[in-house]
């Protein structure tokens, strides 16, 4: 289930609507337009290079800045390339592909990423009680895939792995330090 904005403590001018994504960015958009004949279908390309850009969504545990990549769309998918941000030592990049016919797939990296309280309490409700009882923290990297096809079928696929661990369990109450996992 995860958190909601008003029980990650965000003000009401905080709270945005659903459809606001905090996307903000500067780029060149190229539009290309073209009828190979009178009454035919209208052919339209449109490219866009995100050359700065900032993401401040609630669903994330901290806003991404220095945003870059590419969106295209060719009339019948978006492609997305070469996303790339980063928040202090965290970075993340990814790739995508959506269909109007309703397949996706997206393809992310995530490098560095601290298990702090803003994570956390974006967790699904098991797994921060999970997470708090270890009291875990270190840094996360890993890469997730998610496919869904026109079907509606979808498949997700993760690898993670932890470095600069530390655990301590509520019952045993020694700090385990330098954890790495897979």
């Amino acid at each position: 289930s995860g958190a909601s904005a008003a029980s990650l403590g965000m003000s009401p001018q905080e709270r945005r609507s659903p459809w606001d994504l905090g996307l903000s960015v500067n780029g060149r958009l190229q539009l290309q337009a073209s009828q190979p004949a009178p009454g035919a279908k209208l052919d339209v390309k449109c490219q866009y290079r995100i050359q700065d850009g900032r993401l401040t969504q609630a669903a994330l545990p901290s806003p991404l800045f220095d945003l870059r990549g590419e969106v295209e769309f060719d009339g019948t998918q978006v492609l997305v390339r070469d996303l790339a941000a980063r928040n202090g030592q965290s970075q993340i990049s990814a790739t995508a592909a959506a269909t109007l016919a309703g397949g996706l797939n997206v393809l992310a990296d995530i490098q560095s990423l601290p298990i702090d309280e803003p994570l956390v309490a974006r967790l699904p409700d098991s797994l921060q009680r999970a997470v708090r009882s270890l009291e875990l923290t270190g840094l996360l990297s890993g890469q997730f895939q998610f496919q869904r096809g026109t079907d509606g079928r979808h498949q997700i696929d993760a690898e993670a792995r932890l470095t600069k661990g530390t655990i301590r369990h509520e019952r045993f109450p020694y700090l385990i330090r330098e954890i790495t996992a897979t």
